[in-house]
């Protein structure tokens, strides 16, 4: 064994061998280790750069010892640049005044120490270009490699791997940092923790056990992989973008995940397991991916100014159990360009809600519910379960959307001139083999009724579907599609109650010819023919001396002009061959 017992060395050409020991004595100036060396105790605070060339291997041993070891590992102000491997087995490495670590090779934290700043100063980073490894220490808890207070990682390319062990590792890291690049790997046991100070999450592809709990996201950030939201703070991160492919999971159990005045964009998916959202101060979230509410959790408008969420893709309740909700507090605003999914339990919107053509789907043990009148220009209301609102004005599509859902709408219902409802029908029991809308207020009926019949169903002379019950009921549907029963010389009529709405099937003559109808509402226009008679393009002009028409593309049967465009227009119907 050769041993570097006192006094100032400095490595810089010697090939060292692998029982060349420091212990205690201290390295001095440049030096360039090559071959090996176990640094069992000394300093390096008087080396200003150490280089630990390829295919040499660094042990790092420190231990109270009678060599006067003290169990540190001191680099106060040296830069240390690693090619080869440096083994971490024991001792703690207090760096400060500048001390930075560039880690082209392995650095390999075999047990459970700590990578402190304990001689102050400017800090003290550790920034990563080659493999950082968590290979050994004691199960994720209390036992974990910790990078101190005002020890910045930095991870700038390569990999950050936390293995398994016996009962899982964890690396947790104080001091903040940028991960801008490379990977984490972090296998099924391990833990990776975003611990105490602020991170900028953007290039970095982080792995499905890597933790914000309790740190910071800080500037832009671009979350690729995987990352659970414990605890810690979104406030000073100005934009966060969940990418394709990516799951984060809101994690915060009964505390707080905040983003005042966050910009949040969702490619992927976002797993709300627990934890109130905060936001304000101009908080936007922009879902294009998944939003998956788990729980029964609020997103709120705690710090003040504006909230919105910004659908575009699906927001889904999956989980939760009245009378407990997820819940858009007041002050947050909600416009859904996708699909809201209520599957379970309560979904509660208690702010402005605006909704374009996009969709409402609520399952039969499923509530949505309104605090404010809701006004639907276009979309999809379908499912078995309650939209609860003061009052529901629709041009969208109402339809149940199987032949056992009975969808109710608790509160006043207005369907508009471009509206349509849509029964499924393969019998005459609701809930059972036909569809019904249940409304709790009153009923204003306009615009399209429309019937799908099941597969092989023809509805009898003198059978009845009641399709829709109301407190109270008035207008009627001037379009109807699917009423005609060709071939089977019947019909299907409708039957206006005061609170009711029931569908008869009577005997009649196939009709020879049809026609068009159409109804004027205000600024809206709308048109339209029944379908079963085969398919046809709809054509316009305005001057009957023109030989030409126009063909409207996109329409099937129902076409709706809001505003009108011209005093006048014709019409007529073309069946191509």
């Amino acid at each position: 064994m050769t041993v570097l017992s006192l006094g100032n060395f400095t490595l810089n050409g010697t090939v060292t061998g692998t029982n060349t020991w420091e212990a205690p004595g201290n390295l001095f100036g440049t030096n360039v280790i090559n071959g090996a060396l176990t640094w069992v105790a000394g300093d390096w605070n008087s080396a200003a750069f150490v280089t630990i060339a390829p295919n040499t291997t660094l042990i790092v041993a420190g231990v109270l010892n009678s060599w006067g070891g003290t169990g540190n590992n001191n680099m106060n102000g040296t830069v240390v640049t690693n090619y080869g491997t440096v083994a971490w087995a024991s001792g703690t490495i207090q760096g400060g005044h500048g001390t930075a670590i560039y880690n082209y090779g392995l650095w390999d934290a075999q047990s459970d120490q700590i990578f402190n700043n304990a001689y102050g100063g400017n800090g003290t980073v550790f920034n990563n270009f080659g493999t950082f490894r968590k290979s050994g220490g004691g199960p994720a808890g209390p036992n974990y490699t910790l990078f101190a207070n005002a020890v910045a990682f930095n991870q700038l390319a390569g990999v950050l791997d936390v293995q398994n062990g016996t009962n899982g590792l964890e690396l947790a890291f104080q001091g903040g940092g940028n991960f801008t690049g490379g990977y984490i790997t972090t296998n099924q046991f391990g833990l990776t923790v975003l611990s105490l100070g602020n991170f900028t999450l953007n290039g970095t592809v982080t792995g499905t056990n890597t933790w914000e709990a309790p740190g910071n996201l800080f500037g832009t950030n671009v979350i690729n992989g995987a990352l659970t939201w414990v605890a810690g703070d979104w406030n000073s991160a100005a934009f966060v973008t969940i990418t394709t492919n990516t799951t984060l999971i809101v994690a915060g159990g009964t505390g707080d995940n905040n983003m005042n005045g966050t910009v949040v964009t969702n490619y992927g998916t976002v797993a709300w397991a627990s934890g109130t959202i905060q936001g304000g101060n101009g908080t936007a979230i922009y879902n294009y991916g998944l939003w998956d509410a788990q729980s029964d959790q609020q997103l709120n408008n705690n710090f003040g100014g504006s909230t919105t969420f910004n659908n575009y893709g699906t927001f889904l309740k999956s989980a939760g159990t009245e009378p407990n909700s997820t819940s858009f507090q007041s002050g947050v605003g909600f416009v859904n360009n996708g699909t809201v999914d209520a599957q379970n339990g309560l979904l509660q919107i208690s702010g402005n809600f605006a909704n374009s053509a996009s969709t409402l789907a609520v399952a039969n043990t499923a509530t949505i519910q309104f605090a404010q009148a809701v006004v639907l220009p276009g979309g999809l209301v379908t499912g078995s379960g309650t939209v609860q609102a003061p009052s529901i004005t629709s041009s969208a599509v109402v339809s149940p959307g199987a032949t056992n859902a009975v969808l109710n709408l608790a509160g006043n219902y207005t369907q508009l001139l471009g509206g349509s409802i849509q029964f499924d029908i393969g019998g005459t029991s609701p809930g059972v083999n036909q569809s019904q809308v249940n409304v709790t207020g009153t009923a204003k009926l306009g615009g399209l009724i429309a019937l799908r019949f099941s597969p092989g169903y023809v509805p009898a002379v003198n059978s009845s579907n009641l399709v829709l019950t109301a407190a109270s009921r008035s207008g009627q549907f001037p379009f109807q599609d699917h009423f005609y029963l060709l071939g089977q010389n019947k019909r299907i009529v409708p039957v206006y109650g005061p609170t009711s709405l029931v569908l008869a099937t009577i005997s009649a003559a196939d009709p020879v010819n049809f026609s068009l109808s159409t109804a004027v509402q205000g600024q809206t226009f709308a048109l339209g023919w029944p379908s079963e008679f085969g398919s046809y393009d709809l054509e316009t002009k305005t001057n009957l001396d023109d030989p030409s028409w126009t063909f409207i593309p996109g329409v099937t049967n129902f076409y709706v002009e809001t505003p009108m465009t011209s005093p006048h227009k014709f019409f007529r119907l073309f069946q191509p061959f």
